[in-house]
């Protein structure tokens, strides 16, 4: 048998090694697996090299993901998991994650297994990274929608004053029973639907 070029062996390590350098930090997402019974958190390598984690660091509990989170984060990003146990079997949740490299932001996209009692189980799916560009989209988003509910409360506040006004003119008028008690009516819905409009703001700021 023919003996092979040991400067051959040298050429295959130096390839094998450039090829791995490539490889390393190309994809856009990291995978994941969260078995919810055990608390028991798989995560690829790819994942960690996203959230920069040194090699000694530990990321086998669902806590440890958390804590890579950004503190304002952590609250909307728990709220979006805690869907699973009402019956929602998709994730999709933007957050930003604290890196050596400074704060990034990031996707998850997961997908829940439940047994037989519809339990969910496990947890499983990708942490993906979000471009600027896509961080900024986001944040137009919510200004934008900031914007339109504050238009939207100060139009019911302005109703709300209107009745106050008037009710306070009916205070020496003999109908005053009747006609206050519409007004009162109209002052309660108002708020209300302030108060509604400004818990959806919040939830659509906290989805985001």
């Amino acid at each position: 048998m023919k003996k092979k070029d040991p400067a051959l062996d040298v050429l295959a390590e130096n390839l094998s090694e450039e090829n791995r350098n490539q490889i390393k930090g190309c994809a856009t997402f990291g995978r994941f697996r969260w078995d919810l019974p055990d608390d028991a958190l798989t995560c690829s390598a790819r994942m960690r090299e996203i959230l920069e984690l040194e090699d000694n660091c530990n990321i086998e509990r669902w806590e440890h993901l958390l804590a890579c989170i950004t503190p304002e984060d952590v609250e909307p990003f728990n709220d979006a998991i805690s869907r699973i146990l009402t019956g929602h079997n998709i994730v999709n949740v933007n957050f930003r994650a604290n890196t050596a490299a400074g704060i990034k932001p990031l996707t998850l996209h997961g997908d829940v297994y439940r047994d037989a009692h519809g339990i969910p189980v496990v947890l499983e799916g990708v942490i993906q990274m979000r471009s600027v560009s896509a961080a900024t989209e986001q944040m137009q988003y919510v200004t934008t929608l900031l914007m339109d509910t504050v238009h939207s409360v100060n139009n019911k506040l302005t109703a709300i004053l209107g009745s106050t006004a008037m009710l306070a003119s009916l205070l020496n008028d003999a109908q005053a029973p009747q006609r206050s008690g519409q007004y009162l009516e109209e002052i309660e819905h108002e708020v209300f639907l302030s108060a509604e409009l400004l818990r959806q703001l919040v939830q659509a700021a906290k989805r985001r």
